[in-house]
């Protein structure tokens, strides 16, 4: 599964400014809401919480990925938060998130959720293209970075 099969640009903001991570998510989850308006955001902000206090998903590099797999959703969602400033996210570099990556998804689709996380997970290991996504001020810019990182990974793969 690519990122931008269910990722759209109104699903990105790249100025988002936070105090907590309870907040950082919560205004990921505001991106979310606009789009999905049945979405229950006390509710998924307490499970993405207590998902926290398991393990941080933070990774090394100014880098969150939060996620949840849920009961009540049939369908991958998935927004994306840049802070200004950044965010403390229990980091095991100790550095500040300033990329939050959030996933939801159906709890019965663990091998799709693994997938997307793994497609995540790679974009974000290329260093250059994390950069320009750091350094990027437009939104139609941030997508289009990971749309075509999305397709010369398709085609690098088809050789």
């Amino acid at each position: 599964m690519k990122i931008t099969d269910i990722l759209e640009p109104d699903s990105i903001s790249i100025d988002l400014s936070a105090e907590t991570k309870k907040e950082a998510l919560s205004k990921v989850l505001d991106l979310i809401k606009r789009k999905f308006t049945k979405i229950e955001r006390q509710k998924i902000t307490k499970i993405l919480l207590d998902r926290e206090k398991l393990s941080s998903t933070a990774c090394e590099h100014s880098i969150a990925i939060p996620h949840a797999r849920l009961e009540f959703i049939d369908y991958f969602i998935t927004a994306i938060g840049k802070f200004k400033t950044g965010v403390d996210f229990n980091s095991f570099d100790t550095e500040k998130t300033f990329l939050v990556f959030l996933i939801l998804g159906p709890k019965d689709k663990p091998g799709e959720f693994l997938k997307l996380l793994a497609s995540i997970s790679k974009l974000l290991k290329n260093e250059e293209i994390k950069d320009k996504l750091l350094k990027t001020d437009k939104i139609e810019s941030f997508y289009k970075i990971i749309k075509n990182f999305e397709r010369e990974s398709i085609v690098s793969n088809s050789d």
